[in-house]
């Protein structure tokens, strides 16, 4: 995996919320989340063991995204997410995969340390 410093990582999530709250303007509440996610539906990249899938985020919260993909991923897996070839590739794990139709939906943490 590319190393990513934990500033650039963190400046890039905060971005990433930044645009989320401009699109949508509110937060997502969900009586099971702990953490208020925003709906936040963008076309990104997951670096899986070097090889690059094109994923779509669902919501974002600070610590973590909500992503859509073809491929099946293991929960644990470390990943790297970035929504555009100019960011830095942000570090990630995969805390749940549930099929669904036509593909999977992957919760990742992100990460500052892996």
């Amino acid at each position: 995996m590319n190393e990513v410093d934990a500033a650039s990582a963190r400046a890039t999530i905060r971005k990433w919320n930044e645009l989320a709250q401009a699109a949508l303007g509110e937060s997502s509440e969900e009586f099971r989340r702990d953490r208020p996610r925003t709906d936040w539906v963008v076309p990104m990249e997951l670096n899986v063991d070097g090889d690059v899938l094109y994923v779509r985020s669902r919501d974002i919260s600070g610590e973590g995204l909500g992503l859509t993909c073809r491929a099946k991923l293991d929960e644990g897996k470390l990943v790297q997410v970035r929504q555009d070839p100019s960011e830095p590739w942000v570090p990630a794990r995969i805390v749940h995969a549930t099929q669904t139709i036509g593909g999977h939906k992957l919760g990742v943490t992100l990460k500052f340390e892996v």
